[in-house]
């Protein structure tokens, strides 16, 4: 995993996984900042961080069971028929790899 900034990730997204990268909206440090100078603590800033980055990394293991241009695919297909929020892929990234193939439950 190489975690990118500045990145080249669309407007209101915070990272995008493209194996073996990592791309995010501003570094670590400034994230953090930003949600301690909205009253978050500290810990919980950075457990968010760290969710995000947790997030990306499913879909590199995604990316990687479908062999990358087969995960873009699916992706985009799913994206389109159920919206972000609702994309099986990112159902899984949400809740955390629990198997191979996982996505799969939340079709």
């Amino acid at each position: 995993m190489i975690v990118v900034f500045p990145s080249i990730i669309p407007n209101g997204y915070k990272a995008m996984a493209l194996y073996p990268f990592i791309f995010v909206s501003e570094p670590k440090g400034t994230y953090v900042f930003k949600l301690l100078s909205k009253g978050l603590e500290y810990s919980k800033a950075v457990g968010r961080w760290e969710r995000m980055i947790a997030h990306e990394r499913v879909h590199h293991k995604q990316q990687k069971e479908l062999l990358f241009i087969g995960f873009l695919l699916v992706y985009l297909y799913f994206h389109l028929r159920y919206g972000y929020r609702h994309n099986p892929m990112e159902k899984e990234a949400v809740h955390g790899r629990k198997k191979r193939f996982g996505w799969t439950e939340y079709i």
